[in-house]
């Protein structure tokens, strides 16, 4: 597995680019709003990405003290490593961004973005059966809502 560090607001933006396409300028948003309602404790430096296979990848928190999460059933605290928070974040942009709803869109700009959400989709795929085999019981608990 490795890890592409970003050192830069430019690096970041294209690493989020490259992992939802079109859909990148909402992502900082998802991730507002997903921090807000299941993360209790956490700080960081900034992101890294960590590549699975062929480019595939996840953020990374680059996390400066624990990081503790709010289960999202039983609202219990549940602390989690960086690459966790990572595939979880991650897949949880992954689902908002192939589940928007895109009735207002221009026929063409429909077109782009349905070919997008079906790479997303195969890319969330990935991620998820990577997650399935790596996370705890414990940690997989948090992608149910």
């Amino acid at each position: 597995m490795n890890t592409i560090m970003l050192n830069s607001r430019d690096e970041l933006t294209q690493a989020t680019i490259n992992l939802f396409g079109s859909f990148a300028p909402y992502i900082p948003e998802l991730i507002q709003d997903y921090t807000a309602k299941y993360v209790f404790n956490y700080r960081h430096k900034g992101f890294a990405i960590r590549e699975l296979e062929n480019g595939q990848g996840y953020f990374f928190p680059m996390h400066i003290e624990r990081i503790s999460m709010i289960t999202p059933i039983d609202r219990y605290l549940h602390d989690v490593s960086p690459d966790v928070l990572g595939m979880l974040l991650t897949l949880d942009c992954y689902s908002k961004c192939i589940h928007s709803d895109l009735q207002d869109l221009p026929e063409t700009s429909k077109i782009y973005a349905l070919e997008q959400i079906e790479v997303m989709k195969q890319k969330r795929n990935i991620l998820f059966e990577y997650a399935k085999k790596t996370l705890s019981p414990e940690d997989f608990v948090m992608m149910l809502k």
